[in-house]
């Protein structure tokens, strides 16, 4: 998770040195991890097998059976006879979509298509840190600069690169999709929303922003850039893929520890539920999941800020940070998408002239995120403590959106989130 230097909160000098330094060196020694499991050649673990294995799939004419389990393992063990006749197979469950024109990759031997793959990602940076200016456009260079580092820092934004994920360009499209939504862009809103379906829990939360904020012309482009897309996809791969699909997400659920899936590393609701119940109880660990995704679309459809709302950032920040905790799949990797909620937040509490505790928090989080990840001792009975956190952030946003509401009720209206309050 991200943080910003205020300028009452991290004053230039000491506080903002160690803070570059902190995050600075963590992410030289992730960088430092990552060369080390390049020169082993270790990669061929990653999840980016599984994506191998699918677009090799349709390159051979096999897309109509892309989610046959059985085929998958078949391939699978072909292309890596490292995992050996023991590993199971490593799902491709992502959606049929993903295949154009990323199968392409699969024209390359499997380590070059990795290498090719870190390329496009380190490339995605550039974006996000545009976006990232978009989003913190009045902080000073300085604050910056620490908000960088520290997302360069963040263990999921590594692990990405590790993997050879997709979680960068959900985390690039989630941030262009604050973006654009907040300054009214449509047709910018429309395609990151499309673009980010890579990976579609996600983005539950920005597809119901835009009906619970009466953003028809936005919900009307994404419709459309969506069918071309779908349009593509089934002339490539046929109808048939769109049930193969439905049926591996279902399997995928209902996985506790098999075909890659692990909820139990989980941070979200799912991962909470199963530290606290067992694998054993996972029928009502997913009927509570799906009731709360219900619960997700009613308050977002509710909460969802209009065009003039001086508190866009915090409804937003909230609004995502809970389509993210109630997320009925959420990796560690997948929590490179927290940036934007933490941003957004931040740039809240940081106009109205407060924050300090905040930010420091916020500095910390790449190595809290790290003890938590990689420190199993950090977590005893199996809750995470970043969890905690976050759902300890959430309900922070909720009680600073409620003191808005109470200062607008007393004053009749909300300040301008525009206008910085005195420190």
């Amino acid at each position: 998770m991200p943080v910003v230097a205020g300028r009452s909160e991290v004053a230039p000098g000491a506080r903002t040195r160690a803070a570059l330094a902190l995050n600075g060196g963590i992410a030289l020694a992730l960088c430092a991890l990552w060369l080390s499991m390049a020169a082993r050649g270790m990669f061929w673990r990653s999840d980016f097998s599984a994506f191998y294995t699918g677009w090799s799939m349709v390159l051979e004419g096999k897309g109509a059976r892309l989610y046959d389990l059985e085929l998958q393992a078949e391939h699978q063990r072909r292309l890596l006879p490292e995992r050996g006749p023991t590993e199971g197979v490593l799902a491709y469950n992502y959606p049929p979509t993903t295949v154009m024109p990323a199968a392409l990759l699969a024209l390359l031997p499997l380590s070059t298509a990795f290498y090719v793959w870190a390329l496009f990602q380190l490339a995605l940076l550039l974006p996000l840190a545009w976006f990232l200016h978009r989003l913190a456009e009045d902080w000073d260079r300085r604050a910056f600069a620490v908000l960088l580092m520290t997302v360069l820092a963040f263990p999921p934004l590594f692990m990405t690169f590790q993997m050879g994920q997709w979680s960068l360009v959900c985390l690039v499209c989630l941030a262009g999709f604050a973006c654009n939504y907040k300054e009214g862009r449509a047709f910018g809103t429309a395609l990151c929303l499309v673009l980010g379906t890579v990976k579609p829990q996600l983005m539950v939360v920005p597809a119901l922003l835009l009906v619970g904020g009466r953003r028809w012309r936005e919900l009307g482009l994404a419709v459309g850039l969506f069918a071309l897309w779908v349009g593509a996809t089934t002339a490539v791969l046929g109808m048939s893929c769109w049930a193969g699909f439905l049926g591996v997400v279902r399997h995928s659920a209902e996985q506790f520890g098999q075909y890659g899936i692990d909820p139990e590393r989980m941070y979200n609701l799912k991962g909470f539920l199963t530290a606290l119940l067992g694998a054993e109880s996972g029928s009502l660990i997913n009927a509570l999941t799906a009731a709360s995704l219900l619960l997700v679309a009613v308050v977002v459809l509710w909460q969802a800020p209009g065009r003039k709302d001086a508190c866009t950032d915090l409804r937003l920040a909230l609004l995502l940070l809970l389509g993210l905790v109630l997320s009925p799949h959420f990796n560690p990797v997948d929590a490179s998408a927290l940036v934007v909620p933490a941003v957004l937040g931040y740039a809240h509490v940081r106009r109205r002239g407060g924050g300090e505790r905040v930010a420091t928090l916020l500095v910390a989080a790449p190595l809290l995120f790290l003890i938590d990840c990689y420190a199993p001792w950090a977590w005893p009975g199996g809750v995470r403590p970043f969890f905690v956190l976050m759902v300890a952030a959430l309900l922070g946003m909720g009680w600073a959106l409620g003191a808005e509401r109470r200062s607008s009720n007393s004053t009749g209206a909300l300040p301008d989130a525009r206008v910085p309050l005195p420190a």
